[in-house]
């Protein structure tokens, strides 16, 4: 492939609502939850001040809409970004689908796909317009810790990458927490250098209503690529909303 390794980092876009970025950990438990539905509907409306994926920056200022729907263990999604201003190469559409298998002890393996789409990539370029990504993972809590651990295949950029999370939360209030989590990768290509990319974020979900979050968060992400800026830092702000 006629790629360098920072533009095969940046189209190794998205799964799961972005969970690969630094994730944030959960939701402390402000107030009981309520009874859990066969079926679920959750739309989000985000803004980040730069759109960073696996320790490489893509873009600046983003809108980052996304659509859930959860079945059961069964989820299928939706989400886009589009730059404020800038290339619109940048935009982007993911669709994605999974399954989550429980296990015991509160801890799960997930298994799902990911499409990503470039919509105004050019067709007669040597970038592709889509690419295919499959994933698993394990996730589970240990002493209060939200853990994470995740292996993704493009089987269009022929690309590996590994990642581990750890989040933790704590409340506040009955309404806000506070929730940190951190982040470690590592991307393998068949073709350009392997490297290493780790973040860290800081985000106060405030709960609106039962079914209404804003959220909004601090972010820092680096990476080992000799062409790549790093040492980067971004803002987030999204509200959330539980049909």
């Amino acid at each position: 492939m006629k790629k360098s390794a920072v533009l095969l980092a940046a189209l190794l876009t998205g799964a799961l609502l972005r969970a690969d970025e630094a994730p944030a950990a959960p939701a402390a438990p402000v107030a009981p939850a309520a009874p859990a539905s066969s079926y679920s509907v959750t739309a989000d409306f985000s803004y980040v001040s730069t759109y960073v994926f696996r320790g490489v920056k893509i873009t600046d200022d983003s809108f980052q809409p996304s659509l859930k729907l959860a079945a059961g263990n069964a989820y299928a999604g939706l989400w886009l970004s589009e730059p404020v201003k800038g290339s619109a190469a940048s935009n982007e559409i993911d669709f994605y689908g999974g399954y989550t298998f429980a296990l015991a002890g509160g801890w799960s393996i997930d298994v799902g796909a990911t499409y990503y789409y470039y919509p105004e990539v050019d067709a007669a370029s040597d970038v592709d317009a889509g690419t295919f990504e499959g994933y698993v993972g394990l996730t589970g809590t240990f002493g209060g810790v939200s853990v994470g651990a995740y292996v993704y295949h493009d089987f269009t950029l022929e690309a590996t990458t590994l990642q581990g999370s750890l989040g933790y939360g704590v409340p506040i209030s009955s309404k806000l927490s506070c929730n940190f989590a951190l982040n470690l990768g590592y991307v393998t290509p068949d073709s350009g250098p392997d490297y290493t990319y780790y973040g860290a974020a800081i985000t106060l979900p405030w709960k609106i209503t039962d079914k209404s979050t804003l959220t909004v968060g601090a972010n820092y992400a680096t990476n080992d690529l000799d062409n790549a800026e790093d040492n980067l830092f971004w803002v987030n702000v999204g509200y959330t909303y539980a049909f």
